[in-house]
């Protein structure tokens, strides 16, 4: 299991996947988010959904 975030999903032409890439990769990805969620995602072939969502509480805030 990797923690990620999805940039895109799907169908994806080669080409085009390659030109992303190339792209992304001159990128800076140095970023700060906030996390105030954990879901579980399912995928049954047929269709995707949550399966359940966590959300976390904020410190002080």
């Amino acid at each position: 299991w990797a923690p990620h975030i999805t940039l895109a999903q799907g169908d994806i032409d080669p080409d085009k996947l390659a030109e992303i890439v190339r792209t992304l990769s001159r990128r800076n990805f140095h970023w700060e988010i906030t996390i105030n969620n954990l879901a579980i995602i399912y995928d049954t072939g047929r269709q995707q959904g949550v399966r359940c969502r966590f959300d976390f509480g904020c410190a002080g805030g």
